[in-house]
């Protein structure tokens, strides 16, 4: 299947924008392992950068290193997200 949005691109592209990110490095690494496997389980480029894209937003609302993140942080990002922010049910 032609990739006419460039994906591949895009998700390689972001990938290296979190490498430079402020993140930790364990989120760095997690992050780059999750994009491996999501390669692994035959996703599409468009399908990884989308993930890649809302795991990073993650990683930085939680403040946490995501192996470390408790169901306490989940709520409370939850919680958050309903009533502080722009997202809407669908993000």
């Amino acid at each position: 299947m032609d990739d006419i949005h460039d994906y591949a691109r895009r998700a390689n592209s972001y990938l290296m924008k979190i490498r430079e990110s402020g993140l930790s490095e364990r989120n760095k690494a997690l992050i780059e392992k999750f994009a491996e496997d999501c390669y692994g389980e035959r996703l599409t480029p468009g399908r990884v950068y989308k993930h890649l894209y809302h795991l990073k937003k993650i990683a930085i609302l939680l403040n946490k290193d995501l192996d470390a993140v408790q169901m306490e942080d989940l709520k409370r990002l939850i919680r958050f997200l309903d009533t502080e922010t722009k997202y809407t049910e669908s993000t």
